[in-house]
Parts: C-alpha cells; structure tokens; sequence
C-alpha cells in the first residue's frame, strides 16, 4: 500500500508534502536592479480620502473652536468696557441735592438730567430725591 502526501499515517497525523525554497529569478545584480526600476514604476494607489463622517466631525470640532474663541474674546471686550465704565461714589454734603450732584457730575454729557436723576435713584434704591448729610451714593456712568 502507497501513502499519498495527504493520507493520514499511522500515527493519525497528515504528512507535510515539503517544498523547495523559492529562488530569485536570476543571481545576477545588473537583471534585480532593472527588476527594481520596473518596480518603482509601478502606479500607485491614489491617497485615500478620510471617510465622510470623519470629515464632518473634524469640520465640526473647527467649527467648535472658533465659537469658543469668538465667544472668549467677546467676553474680554464686555470685561474690559465695564472695568472703564467705574462708579463713582459721592459722600452727601450738607445742603446738597440730588439735582445738584447730577448736574455737577453729568455735565455736558447730552443726556437729559431727569433720566440721569431717574438712574441714580435706580442703581442707589432712592424712592425719592431726598438725601441726608454723610449719605453716600453710586454715581453710574451716563448712559447715552
């Protein structure tokens, strides 16, 4: 009885038909560079593009930053206006009115003196003009 390659042995294991090594096609240095050149000839795959969504997210990360700096900037612009838009605070003198701190601090600044009056009153919790001596009072910026 002959064993084929692929018959089981006695043993139950398959026997491995063994292959010679595989040779280059010549040993000749002048013919594996030329085998070399037209390698590098040969055309490459284009540059694949990233997939749709990974576009998307990356687009909306940019989108994200920008927002955020944008958003960021605004409020160091608020920040910086209302830092040079100070109060100012006035201690009531004996005789002085509010009418009379108002057209004294507010002076020339276009706005009606009544509003400038009204917004003293709102930012001080005044219910009427009355002050009294040693009275101290926030003196908003005017408000054009």
């Amino acid at each position: 009885m002959t064993r084929d390659a692929h018959s089981p042995s006695a043993s139950g294991r398959r026997r491995v038909e063994q292959r010679p090594p595989l040779r280059l096609a010549s040993a000749d240095p002048a013919s594996a560079s030329s085998q070399r050149r037209v390698h590098r000839h040969v055309a490459r795959r284009p540059a694949r593009r990233a997939p749709r969504s990974r576009r998307l997210a990356r687009l909306l990360v940019l989108v994200a930053v920008v927002c955020v700096l944008a958003w960021g900037g605004a409020r160091v612009a608020i920040a910086q206006t209302d830092a040079a838009a100070t109060v100012t605070v006035h201690r009531v003198q004996p005789g002085e009115t509010l009418w009379g701190i108002v057209d004294r601090y507010y002076e020339g600044s276009g706005t009606d003196i009544r509003r400038l009056i009204k917004d003293v009153m709102d930012a001080n919790g005044l219910s009427d003009a009355a002050l009294q001596p040693g009275q101290t009072i926030e003196l908003p910026p005017a408000i054009e």
